[in-house]
């Protein structure tokens, strides 16, 4: 399996050659006709303040593949103002990057669970660890469910102040709110089977949650941001670097 570079996967927006934050759309529709979610638009100037929220809903309903879900919401936003516009033309990217990978993930053939890179060469589509078979057998049940949003996972995020432990950014949502990810270092639920503590939780930004989801990173101690009272073990640490990160070689 060839390693996953941090550079293949969506950073938080484009900058312009000058160093502007300006959206490069012509990059983000290489990532949909790939059938890959674009980054979204940098929403940090404070016209948009008031449009935060919606976009984090976009952001959500995306990384769900929540193809319905997006599309109410496209026919609720009307483009009255810049913000309005810019969330309705990344709902579009999102809307038709799901669409494009909709066969990938329906079909079992190994061409069409390529994804493509530059030029005519392929490169397999890297696939989160805590994602099971694409196409399960749908069965009426009841079941307990691995709680991921626990009471303990929402006091880290509070101790971190939402910020990322690797790059240290913390998305605005609003006025006064902020956004992060509790991230199992262990995932919890088979075959993996890590345990819900604060040593095994750390907090991180969508890209860099992704990311690892992904296998993409390696986690070090001197990676990782701390504050008084929170401290992860090398135990989960050395956990990921030999089941998960794909620089391992497995």
């Amino acid at each position: 399996m060839s390693m996953i570079e941090s550079r293949d996967l969506p950073d938080p927006r484009y900058r312009s050659p000058a160093g502007r934050n300006e959206y490069d759309k012509s990059k983000a529709e290489e990532w949909v006709k790939a059938g890959k979610i674009p980054p979204p638009p940098d929403f940090s100037a404070p016209t948009h303040a008031n449009y935060r929220r919606h976009l984090a809903e976009v952001v959500e309903l995306a990384r769900q593949s929540d193809l319905d879900g997006l599309r109410r919401l496209q026919q609720n936003i009307k483009p009255e103002s810049s913000s309005r516009i810019s969330i309705v033309r990344y709902l579009d990217l999102c809307i038709r990057a799901l669409e494009h990978a909709g066969p990938r993930v329906e079909s079992q053939s190994p061409s069409i669970e390529e994804d493509l890179a530059e030029g005519s060469s392929r490169a397999p589509v890297p696939r989160a660890f805590d994602l099971g078979n694409p196409n399960p057998t749908k069965i009426q049940t009841f079941v307990y469910r691995v709680v991921r949003d626990t009471k303990l996972s929402r006091q880290i995020k509070k101790l971190h102040q939402d910020e990322c432990q690797i790059c240290g950014f913390a998305m605005q949502l609003g006025e006064g709110q902020t956004y992060s990810e509790a991230h199992h270092v262990k995932p919890l639920g088979a075959p993996h089977n890590g345990p819900d503590i604060a040593c095994n939780i750390i907090v991180l930004c969508p890209n860099h949650h992704a990311l690892l989801d992904f296998g993409a990173l390696q986690l070090t101690r001197e990676l990782l941001s701390s504050v008084r009272g929170h401290q992860v073990s090398d135990e989960f640490l050395n956990y990921h670097n030999q089941e998960m990160w794909l620089g391992a070689g497995h």
